[in-house]
């Protein structure tokens, strides 16, 4: 199959809980609807076990990729599949 955009996958499996790294993604991201400037890493949206989100720069960038995850509880712990893509445009 030939993808549109490059897009690269992730599985990262973490000692931690669902719940500890959805509040450690939570610190580190900004609502996209926050008006506020915060030192917040990421802008995006993060919900207990999913997330989508993009670095926040200071500057104008349209090909900053896009972090797409699920958090998942697992007999070896928590699994974190990622997949970076670029934006898709509307």
């Amino acid at each position: 199959m030939i993808h549109l955009l490059p897009h690269s996958e992730e599985r990262i499996i973490s000692e931690k809980t669902p719940e500890d790294i959805y509040i450690i993604l939570k610190s580190v991201t900004d609502s996209r609807k926050a008006v506020l400037s915060t030192n917040a890493e990421f802008m995006g949206q993060v919900q207990p076990f999913d997330f989508r989100i993009v670095p926040k720069v200071n500057y104008r960038n349209s090909f900053l990729s896009v972090l797409i995850g699920n958090i998942m509880e697992k007999e070896e712990g928590t699994v974190i599949d990622i997949t970076f893509r670029m934006p898709m445009f509307t």
